[in-house]
């Protein structure tokens, strides 16, 4: 983001070796800073944002040599310090997810923003990773507070069943949110219990 999304493009076609000795350099001071700072914290769990990696973006092969090795660098690192790697994962992550399965079990928390499917998502990281989200920002600001609650008990049921969910919005909670809708999702969440199949 700081060189700019087409700047760095262009240096992973033109300069992709430079990119390579910047991204190790990046990724070892980015796992001391984040370790120092949940031990400074006082947290177990650490935020990292993943924008504009995922295959609309950059194809599989480029995926595979300039983003997964340093991200699993990162989650090992803090994993072994204890520290859960919660990831805000924008736009659509379906071809990406089953990279996911190669971190070790419990050691992330994907947080979808309803470009993803969470369903398919589920299937594939079933007991082995933890999803958050995805109630749509569109359903929060402009569906009804029974569509809301529709829906975060299709989310509980289907992917929170047998555990590894978390609810909540699709990235972030929309300015135009509807006050009943967050009442909806908050006290489904909170009361709602899964349901007979």
């Amino acid at each position: 983001m700081g060189r700019s999304m087409v700047k760095f493009i262009e240096d992973l076609y033109y300069h992709p070796k430079k990119v390579e000795r910047a991204l190790k350099v990046v990724t070892r001071e980015t796992i001391e800073q984040i370790i120092n700072s949940c031990k400074m914290l006082g947290t177990k769990l650490a935020f990292i944002a993943e924008e504009r990696a995922e295959a609309s973006f950059f194809s599989l092969p480029m995926f595979e040599r300039f983003w997964w090795p340093y991200t699993m660098e990162i989650v090992d690192a803090l994993w072994s310090e204890g520290i859960v790697t919660w990831f805000h994962l924008d736009l659509n992550w379906d071809k990406n997810i089953p990279y996911f399965k190669q971190l070790p079990r419990g050691s992330a928390i994907l947080a979808l923003d309803s470009s993803t499917n969470i369903f398919a998502a589920k299937e594939v990281l079933r007991g082995h990773l933890c999803l958050a989200g995805d109630v749509h920002p569109a359903l929060m600001s402009l569906g009804k507070p029974e569509e809301v609650e529709a829906y975060c008990k299709r989310l509980i049921d289907d992917v929170g069943g047998d555990g590894g969910f978390i609810l909540g919005t699709g990235c972030e909670m929309p300015t135009a949110v509807k006050l009943d809708n967050w009442r909806a999702m908050v006290q489904t969440g909170s009361n709602y219990e899964f349901s007979k199949k």
